[in-house]
């Protein structure tokens, strides 16, 4: 499980944005964009049925607004101007994505699902926490050394190991300290532009980068393309990189080896015993104290998305504890194949 599955895009269709969801459109980026199969003629007069008027005031009768996306102002372009819709002086807290509407690129927001989100008592994740929040005390002595104000993180591990929990708690840390959030899904140069971009017109806002799956990123788009967003020309201070990974072995020495980009390389592995029972105990399962601590024992090397298995074959399936541990243990030990004949490995047959 990615921690991208705990975000949902606010609204159900992005080119119809309500009022009460705030996103920076920005217009003008030197970077390839999608093209356009037609580009209505702004001086086309209307034929038949008229449009509906734009400014379709709300009837409160000391504020009266625009609807979301009509043009209500203007803004610089080159020697001239040109008609926008309403502006913000900067992003509210939380995590964008960047996405090409209207062959503009734009900062789209999400919405963080924190609910039973837990700070599991794991050592290294703790640390990496811990980490990143003493950096943001230390602007100050940065600039004094003349350094850039920015600190990269991978964490790596196997599939189903903390790093999720560890990138979701450092993603709840920075939004709750007014921070933003970038999800680097896009190609390196659109990341890169629309960070600078952001950059300029909040120069001391705190940013977090996300890029989940670094090696597959770096595979699809370029080490070059990529290495220009840790440490390129153009990378902005005040910020903290995160990129995750199960296969290290993947990337090559020169980003991993490198302080500039990662200064800090921590392998996350599976949750410990503290873990385990901490997220045994957060669930209303009516286990006992000695049960709690059998399955802690039982269930050495299990992610919490194992445990949480085991939780729903016992508490709501009603299936034996001991049933379930085992037949998740040979899910984990056994490689599904399409040439296996013999059925789903771990689920019975039926």
């Amino acid at each position: 499980m990615h921690w991208t599955h705990l975000l949902r895009l606010q609204g159900e269709q992005v080119s119809q944005v309500s009022d009460n969801e705030k996103f920076l459109e920005l217009a003008g980026t030197d970077i390839p964009k999608e093209e356009s199969s037609s580009v209505p003629d702004p001086f086309d007069e209307a034929v038949g049925d008229q449009e509906p008027d734009p400014f379709d005031y709300d009837e409160t009768p000391k504020h009266k607004k625009p609807k979301s996306g009509a043009d209500c102002q203007y803004a610089f372009n080159g020697p001239g101007y040109v008609p926008v819709s309403k502006t913000v002086a900067k992003l509210d807290p939380g995590v964008y994505s960047i996405v090409s509407i209207s062959n503009q690129w734009t900062f789209i927001p999400h919405t963080i699902v924190t609910d039973n989100l837990l700070n599991l008592p794991d050592s290294k994740s703790e640390y990496v926490i811990k980490e990143i929040e003493r950096f943001w005390t230390l602007k100050q002595a940065f600039t004094d050394f003349g350094y850039t104000h920015k600190r990269g993180f991978l964490l790596w591990g196997p599939p189903g190991s903390g790093k999720t929990a560890t990138v979701a708690m450092v993603i709840k840390n920075m939004v709750e300290r007014n921070g933003v959030v970038f999800l680097a899904d896009m190609p390196p140069q659109v990341v890169t532009s629309m960070l600078r971009r952001f950059r300029s017109i909040e120069p001391e806002r705190p940013a977090l980068v996300i890029l989940e799956d670094i090696d597959a990123y770096v595979k699809e788009h370029g080490e070059s393309n990529v290495l220009s967003v840790l440490d390129g020309e153009n990378s902005i201070a005040n910020v903290v990189y995160i990129a995750t990974t199960n296969y290290p072995e993947h990337l090559d020495p020169r980003v991993i080896n490198r302080p500039s980009r990662f200064d800090l390389i921590m392998f996350i592995d599976m949750p410990n015993a503290p873990a385990r029972k901490l997220y045994l105990q957060s669930r209303d399962t009516g286990l006992t104290e000695k049960d709690v601590d059998q399955w802690v024992k039982d269930t050495e090397g299990f992610s919490i998305a194992h445990l949480k298995e085991v939780i729903m074959g016992v508490c709501l399936f009603g299936k034996p504890v001991a049933d379930e541990i085992k037949r998740l243990k040979s899910m984990m030990k056994t490689r599904v194949s399409s040439e296996d004949s013999r059925g789903s490995v771990g689920f019975d047959n039926g």
